[in-house]
């Protein structure tokens, strides 16, 4: 008897198991969206803040009226982005586990962020040097924009992978299952397993993080920024072998579901 149930069935599943996102960490935040993704907004680079000769003031405290608004606006826009990545963090699947420690990261970094702009707002300043110093170190100290956006934006791309990875996964088995009473869809279970394969070699396979997005995920605002780049780069390179080999596996499942319709 023809398994026509588990046919119809894996035809639907392996049609809606690939919705992936891919990411490029580069210098302009170039971003790259493959469907079923969202594409996330980038970021203007910022103006670098520099310090103005200035005569210190013993006991009195300079009003600094441009700095304070450049500081209250960068910190604003810093921590609505971070707002954004939670936001988005939180609705992601967690296939590898590594979540939590990244929600952690950013919540630490808008913390740290909100107590600066405080500290510039109410602060007195008996020098322009010492004001610039801390605006400076919103930009210099944290490194929204340059590092936890694009972190943050490969972590969710591995997360969707991760997901559609253990989907296939699960059809594979069944494919498995169902050619040995059907010799013809041999070839695409063969070619589906050799697919996951090396998306398991890029991605990895939850809850097993790839080595690739997990050094990414390790780097710190202090870290050379070549080095951060460079470790960037090959993340997102893993993520596009990864997010071809699942698109390769997913095309080898429906093939062999129409084999199995069509008998």
């Amino acid at each position: 008897m023809k398994p026509v149930s588990n046919v119809r069935r894996l035809a639907v599943v392996a049609a809606t198991s690939l919705g992936i996102m891919v990411f490029a960490s580069s210098p302009g935040y170039a971003v790259h969206t493959v469907p079923g993704g969202h594409g996330p907004t980038t970021s203007r680079p910022s103006t670098p803040i520099t310090s103005q000769p200035s005569t210190p003031r013993a006991s009195a405290c300079l009003a600094l009226a441009d700095l304070r608004a450049r500081s209250q606006s960068e910190v604003s826009r810093r921590i609505t982005a971070l707002d954004q990545l939670l936001a988005r963090l939180g609705q992601a699947p967690d296939p590898f586990g590594a979540n939590t420690a990244q929600q952690h990261v950013l919540e630490d970094t808008k913390s740290a962020l909100s107590a600066l702009g405080s500290k510039i707002q109410g602060g007195c300043y008996a020098s322009r040097d010492s004001a610039v110093t801390d605006v400076r170190s919103i930009f210099t100290s944290y490194r929204v924009f340059a590092l936890r956006m694009p972190q943050t934006r490969l972590l969710i791309a591995a997360d969707d992978m991760g997901a559609a990875r253990t989907r296939l996964g699960a059809i594979s088995a069944e494919l498995v299952t169902l050619s040995t009473a059907h010799a013809n869809i041999q070839p695409d279970v063969a070619a589906m397993q050799a697919a996951l394969a090396v998306s398991d070699t890029n991605l990895g396979n939850p809850p097993v993080l790839g080595s690739a997005v997990a050094a990414v995920l390790t780097i710190n605002p202090g870290a050379d920024p070549s080095t951060a780049l460079a470790s960037a780069k090959a993340a997102h390179h893993a993520l596009e072998q990864a997010h071809q080999a699942l698109a390769n596996a997913r095309a080898s499942a429906q093939h062999a579901v129409s084999l199995l319709k069509a008998e």
